[in-house]
């Protein structure tokens, strides 16, 4: 819990001081540690806990009320801490469960609507266990982020999503830890080590320890595996984020009104320009 204060209380900081320079956090994604031992990733298994809405309420207020998505399993006393998170407006995203496909269900029923880092940390599709994934497919209208970055999800499973799902409800993001844009080698990731070789990063026991990977690749990567138009992917890291997170109202699409962030790229997704909040805070051109 001391940990998880610091970073929270450090991400206050930052965001009510405004201590960045470029992009504006939105706030803050709390990954744990209300989450399934059988499928913990790279989290540490003894600082897991079953869900509780007084223990979210204590890294709430921690966090100056910037927590907008809380990752969750929801078979581990899940359902007061769904209706909770509903009542405060933060997204509730399945992921590191052992969930059965009806508990899913269920949870999406009840206020759930996402699911975190699709296919991975999570019970698989089975023929007599559809598990979260099943889940995830059958409801088109809940939200399912995908890594895509050809390590965590392969190619056939990128586009398996987007039949079932349709380009509206998936949301590409990194995943990526601390390592990101820099060199192989040994790196920390909640108090163990990462080993990044070739790009990939993994705990000494093989185990995928988040990514790498940069937005602008993981867009190049779903137009290439699915043949979707750049136009239409790009809605995948801008439009539906914002939705999922409940801020379309302001960003997420160029419209008069909204704030003025956006990225000029080319048709490969190589970035030539930033522009947050009417201010350009990186250009290369």
């Amino acid at each position: 819990m001391e940990n998880i204060d610091a970073a929270l209380a450090n991400a206050k900081k930052l965001i009510d001081e405004k201590l960045y320079e470029g992009a504006k956090p939105i706030g803050i994604h709390l990954e744990g540690p209300f989450i399934a031992k059988k499928y913990k990733g790279a989290q540490i298994e003894s600082c897991i806990v079953p869900c509780d809405v007084e223990t979210f309420k204590h890294y709430e207020k921690v966090s100056g009320n910037h927590i907008k998505e809380v990752t969750l399993a929801y078979e581990e006393n899940g359902k007061e801490l769904v209706h909770y998170l509903k009542k405060q407006g933060i997204t509730a995203s399945l992921g590191h469960t052992d969930a059965t496909c009806d508990q899913a269900l269920e949870a999406f029923d009840e206020g759930a609507t996402c699911t975190t880092h699709t296919y991975n940390a999570m019970k698989p599709l089975h023929h007599r266990e559809a598990g979260v994934v099943g889940a995830a497919l059958l409801r088109s209208d809940v939200y399912s982020e995908l890594i895509c970055d050809l390590i965590h999800v392969s190619p056939n499973a990128i586009k398996l999503l987007l039949k079932c799902k349709g380009k509206e409800h998936i949301v590409l993001i990194t995943d990526s830890m601390e390592s990101k844009n820099l060199p192989d080698g040994k790196y920390a990731l909640g108090g163990q080590d990462v080993f990044v070789k070739n790009g990939e990063a993994r705990l000494a026991d093989g185990t995928l320890a988040g990514s790498t990977l940069k937005l602008n690749v993981g867009l190049r990567n779903f137009k290439k595996v699915t043949g979707l138009p750049l136009t239409d992917v790009v809605d995948l890291a801008t439009k539906n984020p914002a939705k999922n997170l409940g801020v379309f109202e302001n960003k997420g699409s160029i419209k008069e009104g909204k704030d003025a962030d956006f990225t000029v790229i080319d048709e490969n997704f190589n970035v030539y320009m930033v522009v947050s909040e009417g201010k350009v805070v990186y250009n290369t051109l």
